[in-house]
């Protein structure tokens, strides 16, 4: 007897629900069937966990090299670089004055005059002013030419006092001094056109540089040897015959100024010669010929080429001491051309770009 057709339907959910009530290999079959998608899905869930495994792992591989990574170092200039770099823009300051400068009192235009002719050789010797990009503008500061030869004067003569290298102490020294005289001559002019007269014959100083103080002719102690002492106080007598001489054939003023001068480079001679403690080397007698000392503009050339050779001896002596060495040497070359800068025929030509220093022409 045929059953129901929704007997049939319930055994047949029976028989699924129960797989006990059927057979061994039906049962086999239906549990294969149910274990299949089983299978899979844990198949699925080994190849997702292994995704998200591998991906943490680069994840935190790639955190890990990251900050294993030493930051990028980037290239900074050191000290002597530094120093150098700004006292080119104290020199670039100064041109950009010059550039501006109009007409004006006999003070600017003589000190225009020196500076135009030191100021830009100055700058190509310290390599020009550093920029980071080729569109930087250099800033120009507002202030004066004066001011402007101020700051590089005290600038450059404190680096050439502190610095520990030779070669920047001998550049920047020798454009101190530059800029000291230029400074100084400035005023003379200033008070010649005013009919001011001035007082010749007599020692002339370095003024105070700010952060370095006044400075000596001759130091008690110093660090310079014995034997270049001994030849500076040579070279003094050799300059106070030299103007005895003059004097002898001179009269008036002139034989004033030259007696003057004579005792200034006496005394110095006997500092210098007691500082070296060595044997002294000084003569009696020096060699001098009839026609440099026959007249007085022969006279005037003789005596403004002595303090301008011995100005340069001192500058460049500047890096055989320690620092305080070189402020007292960069004195006494400052004294010897100012005094060759009082005598009757000078012109600012006359002095050096760079005093002391030899400029080698790079084409020969």
């Amino acid at each position: 007897m045929a059953s129901p057709p929704h007997a049939r339907q319930a055994r047949s959910v029976a028989e699924i629900r129960n797989v006990d009530s059927v057979c061994p290999c039906a049962r086999r079959v239906m549990m294969a069937r149910m274990k299949v998608p089983e299978r899979a899905h844990r198949q699925a869930r080994r190849v997702i966990a292994g995704v998200a495994v591998t991906a943490l792992a680069m994840t935190l591989g790639g955190c890990e090299w990251r900050a294993e990574t030493e930051p990028p170092v980037w290239p900074s200039p050191d000290p002597l670089t530094l120093e150098r770099d700004a006292a080119a823009m104290r020199e670039y300051q100064i041109t950009a004055q010059l550039a501006g400068l109009t007409a004006g009192t006999a003070y600017s235009a003589t000190l225009s005059s020196l500076e135009t002719r030191v100021a830009q050789a100055h700058l190509d010797a310290l390599g020009g002013v550093y920029v980071a990009y080729p569109e930087d503008e250099i800033p120009i500061l507002e202030q004066s030419l004066e001011r402007a030869v101020r700051e590089a004067r005290d600038g450059a003569l404190n680096v050439a006092v502190h610095t520990e290298d030779a070669d920047l102490a001998a550049l920047l020294s020798s454009i101190g001094l530059t800029h000291a005289f230029a400074l100084w001559y400035s005023s003379i002019a200033s008070a010649q056109y005013a009919g001011v007269e001035l007082e010749v014959g007599t020692e002339y100083q370095l003024p105070e540089i700010p952060g370095l103080g006044q400075a000596p002719l001759v130091p008690e102690t110093t660090d310079v040897n014995a034997q270049t002492l001994m030849d500076f106080a040579v070279a003094h007598d050799q300059a106070r015959y030299l103007y005895e001489t003059i004097a002898a054939r001179s009269i008036g003023t002139d034989r004033a100024n030259a007696y003057a001068r004579m005792e200034v480079h006496l005394a110095r001679s006997d500092a210098l010669a007691t500082l070296a403690g060595i044997d002294d080397q000084r003569d009696a007698i020096y060699s001098v010929t009839a026609a440099s000392v026959t007249g007085p503009e022969a006279q005037a050339d003789s005596a403004r080429l002595m303090e301008q050779s011995l100005g340069a001896r001192y500058a460049a002596t500047v890096t055989l001491g320690n620092g305080e060495d070189r402020l007292w040497l960069v004195n006494a070359a400052f004294e010897a051309f100012a005094a060759s800068a009082l005598l009757p025929g000078f012109t600012v030509e006359e002095f050096p770009a760079f005093p002391g220093i030899t400029v080698l022409n790079a084409a020969g």
